[in-house]
C-alpha cells in the first residue's frame, strides 16, 4: 500500500477513519458477482434481459430500475457490467444464487458481511451491503493481480501475506478487459469523458442511496486505486455520483502514479480466446453484421445457431415474501380471510400446486389460502408441460 489518505473536516465527525468505516456498497461489487456466473458458464456474450422487474423485497414489492430509469432489452453481459445495468445484475444474482455470492465476497475478504444470505437477498447484487473501503480496495486488487487474494501490507518493512488464489486467473483478466472496455460503458456514461483514461485503466463506479456514498475502484497494469467521496456525518451529498464526483479524484491520482513507471496495457490472460461475434445477437460474425472481438473462456465461445440467452431463473414465491408477518383481522370472521399464493415467473401452460407445511392445499397460481394462525411454510410444485417437475425453495411466514 502507497497511501491511506482521509480528508480533515471539521464538525463533521473527522475522528473518523473514513477508509475502515462500513459504507453502502452500491455498484462496486458487480464484478465480483459476473466473476462468479462466468465460471458457472456464462460469457461475455451471454444475452441478459434489461427490462422492467418488480421482486418481492421484506413485506412489500420492490420496483427495480437503472441509474438513467432507461431500459435496453437484451444486452450482451460486457454491456450489463459496463453500464452497470440493475436489473441484469439482480438477473446475474438468481443464477448464481445469494449464498454462493456471499460466500465468494468473504473469500475476497469482506469480513463485515456477517449476515444470513436471506437477509441480504437479491439486493446483494446492487450493493445494499455495507463495506469499507479498505476491503474494496483489497477485492480489487485480487482482481487486478489474475484472481489472488492477498491482505494489503499496511506498513512499508511489514512481510507480505501469502496469497491465495479465489478468482479464476481467465475470469479476472477477462472481468478487467471489459471495465476497462469505454465502447462497454457507452449507453449510460457515454464514450470517453473523464472514464476515458491515457493509460489503459479498469474503472467501476458505484453511488449509494440518496448519494450518501460515492465509489470509484480502478486499476491498470501497475496499481489500485479506490476513492470515496461522502459526508461523514453520513448525510446525503447533492447529486454526487461516483462516475462525477470519484472518477475525476482518481483520475488525478493515476497522473501522478503513471509518472512513475512506463505505460502499458492491461494483462490478457493466454487461454482467452478472441472471437468477432455479432454486437445485437453475441454469435459468431458472418459479415451481415455489426460486429465487435470478443474474448472468451476455453471452449466457451458461442455456436452459429442460436444467441446464448441467459437461463431464465428457476420459479420463486413472490408472495408471500420470505419471514412475513399476517394477522387475522378480529372484524371479519376467520373463514372469510384469505391470502393469495403467488409466483415471481412460471413456464407457460404450467400447472401449479401449493403444499403449506407439506401439504396439498390447491392449484393455479393466486391460490387464496384460507388463513391459519400459527408458523408455516409454503413451496410451490410447478409441473411443464414435457412432465418435469420444478419445486420452488420453500418459504417461511407467520400468521398472528
Amino acid at each position: 500500500m502507497l497511501a491511506w489518505v482521509n480528508a480533515h473536516a471539521p464538525g463533521e465527525g473527522s475522528a473518523y477513519d473514513a477508509v475502515t468505516v462500513p459504507r453502502q456498497a452500491g455498484s462496486t461489487l458487480k464484478p465480483f458477482l459476473y466473476a462468479l456466473a462466468l465460471e458457472r458458464g456464462w460469457t461475455a456474450a451471454t444475452l441478459l434481459e434489461d427490462a422492467p422487474l418488480r421482486e418481492a423485497i421484506g413485506q412489500g414489492q420492490h420496483a427495480y430500475r437503472n441509474y438513467s430509469r432507461s431500459h435496453y432489452g437484451s444486452v450482451r453481459l460486457r454491456d450489463a457490467l459496463g453500464n452497470s445495468l440493475n436489473i441484469p445484475a439482480v438477473r446475474a444474482i438468481q443464477f448464481v444464487g445469494v449464498a454462493d455470492f456471499l460466500d465468494r465476497l468473504r473469500q475476497l475478504g469482506f469480513h463485515g458481511l456477517r449476515q444470513h444470505p436471506d437477509y441480504y437477498g437479491d439486493g446483494l447484487a446492487l450493493g445494499n451491503a455495507e463495506v469499507t473501503l479498505l476491503e474494496l480496495t483489497t477485492a480489487f486488487a485480487a482482481l487486478a493481480n489474475g484472481g489472488e487474494y492477498r491482505p494489503l501490507r499496511l506498513l512499508r518493512d511489514q512481510s507480505p501475506l501469502p496469497a491465495r488464489a479465489v478468482l479464476a486467473r481467465p475470469v479476472s483478466r477477462l472481468i478487467g478487459n471489459i471495465l476497462a472496455d469505454p465502447d462497454a460503458r457507452r449507453l449510460e456514461f457515454g464514450a470517453g469523458g473523464l472514464m476515458q483514461f491515457p493509460v489503459e485503466t479498469a474503472i467501476k463506479t458505484g453511488t449509494s442511496s440518496d448519494y450518501r456514498d460515492a465509489w470509484v475502484l480502478a486499476f491498470n497494469h501497475r496499481y489500485t486505486v479506490g476513492v470515496w467521496l461522502g459526508r461523514l456525518d453520513g448525510a446525503p451529498m447533492q447529486g454526487v455520483s461516483g462516475a462525477c464526483g470519484a472518477v475525476p479524484v482518481a483520475r488525478a491520482i493515476f497522473a501522478e502514479l503513471n509518472r512513475r513507471t512506463s505505460p502499458a496495457p492491461l494483462p490478457m490472460d493466454a487461454t482467452l480466446v478472441q472471437l468477432m461475434i455479432c454486437r445485437d445477437s453475441g454469435l459468431p460474425a458472418d459479415g451481415s453484421c455489426p460486429s465487435r472481438p470478443e474474448w472468451f473462456l476455453p471452449s466457451r465461445w458461442p455456436q452459429p445457431s442460436a444467441p446464448q440467452q441467459a437461463p431464465a431463473p428457476l420459479p420463486r414465491i413472490r408472495q408471500p415474501s420470505r419471514e412475513l408477518q399476517l394477522a387475522l383481522d378480529p372484524r371479519l370472521p376467520p373463514e372469510r380471510q384469505r391470502f393469495a399464493f403467488r409466483l415471481d415467473t412460471a413456464p407457460a401452460q404450467a400447472q401449479v400446486e401449493w403444499l403449506v407445511n407439506g401439504v396439498s392445499v390447491g392449484r393455479g397460481d393466486g391460490l387464496l389460502w384460507p388463513l391459519q394462525r400459527g408458523r408455516h411454510w409454503v413451496q410451490a410444485r410447478i409441473r411443464q408441460q414435457d412432465g418435469a417437475v420444478l419445486e420452488t425453495a420453500a418459504v417461511p411466514f407467520r400468521v398472528r
